[in-house]
């Protein structure tokens, strides 16, 4: 007996110490849920994250990849309190003060947002003094210069962080978007066709290399690409919002308001394709659904200029003027200078005249249909 309970304790021994040889490290969990996230799979990330957590509660890896994935889902309160604590654990750790920045900047806070951002930079600066190869100095400066609008500095750390990990996808694409910003199409195209070769399964890629063809007036291949990000995976709503957009462009209103309607079944939040999604009921006459679909994208986002004046366009033409003016006005407020706001202007200006009175139409309806987001 005591020679079969010895057996049977070793058996059991060895059984846990295989399952803790096969248990995943938290490095090797995290790299799942960056490339979930690169899926653009946020909820199934989310969910990964929230256990990571629960099992690693002093990890501040852990906490900054959920801050970075709420706030891709919209959630900024949380995405806030995960880099707070991030930075709790780890003071002066970039990557962790670089979630705070973007969680701020998403949530309206610019001033704090700015001045994480000008921390970021001298931390960096202090960490690359001493390592000129810290990648991850590299890639946090990197998409700090990517906010500050500073492209060429993005450009030039972004590269170095290549030469130094090339066989990252991110990188690649940090350095893409920055060609894109400055023009830089086919720079932009080309780094992004890279991040895909590396990463074949990275739907957030083929997304934005569909902006950049879009950007070089490739309808066609952007719709190549959105078609691949798709695939690997049909519940991307920014995926099917561009692809309606797209076919907005192209003048396929049919096709655009299915897309739109996809995006807003599988993103409720989308203002945005509530925006396009009423325009183009407004091009087909269907006015009462396309002040339905306004209202609610400046329920989402009020700070949109563009969708106050579009719909002003369909109350001014459902003959409700004062409420076409205030929408106008609301426009003009927003973006004072920009050429919606002064469509606005324009409107507003011509709504005072006694004509502007008696039917609210104008030769310049024809126009209204083609504005995008």
């Amino acid at each position: 007996m005591a020679t079969r309970g010895a057996i049977a304790l070793g058996v059991l021994v060895a059984a846990l110490s295989l399952c803790a040889a096969q248990e995943p490290s938290l490095e090797s969990k995290l790299q799942r849920v960056e490339e979930l996230q690169m899926q653009a799979r946020y909820d199934h990330a989310l969910e990964r994250l929230d256990v990571i957590v629960a099992d690693h509660p002093r990890s501040a890896a852990a906490l900054v990849e959920r801050s970075v994935v709420r706030k891709e889902l919209g959630d900024y309160e949380g995405a806030l309190a995960d880099a707070e604590a991030a930075l709790a654990l780890r003071p002066d750790w970039p990557p962790a003060l670089l979630a705070r920045s973007e969680a701020q900047m998403e949530a309206g806070d610019i001033d704090a947002a700015l001045e994480d951002a000008r921390r970021v930079v001298e931390m960096t600066g202090e960490r690359l003094a001493e390592d000129p190869e810290d990648v991850e100095a590299l890639r946090c400066r990197a998409i700090i210069w990517v906010h500050l609008s500073r492209y060429e500095d993005a450009v030039a750390d972004s590269t170095h962080a290549i030469t130094l990990q090339p066989e990252s996808p991110r990188l690649h694409t940090i350095r893409a978007y920055s060609h894109m910003a400055m023009g830089r199409t086919a720079f932009a195209i080309a780094d992004y066709d890279r991040a895909i070769e590396l990463y074949p399964a990275y739907a957030v890629a083929y997304h934005m290399r569909a902006a950049a063809h879009l950007r070089a007036q490739e309808p066609e291949n952007a719709l190549l690409s959105l078609a691949q990000a798709l695939k690997i995976n049909p519940q991307f709503a920014d995926a099917w919002h561009m692809r309606g957009y797209i076919h907005m462009m192209i003048r396929d209103p049919e096709q655009a308001l299915e897309d739109f309607s996809k995006a807003i079944e599988l993103d409720p939040q989308h203002a945005e394709a509530y925006m396009n999604r009423g325009a183009i009921r407004a091009m087909r006459g269907s006015m009462r659904e396309a002040l339905s679909d306004l209202a609610r994208s400046i329920e989402l986002d009020p700070s949109s200029p563009l969708s106050w004046l579009n719909a002003g366009d369909v109350l001014r033409k459902m003959g409700e003027l004062p409420g076409a003016r205030e929408a106008y006005r609301r426009a003009l407020l927003l973006d004072p200078r920009g050429e919606t706001g002064q469509a606005a202007k324009e409107w507003l200006e011509k709504l005072q005249e006694p004509t502007g009175e008696d039917n609210g139409s104008n030769d310049a309806d024809d126009d209204d249909a083609d504005r995008e987001a």
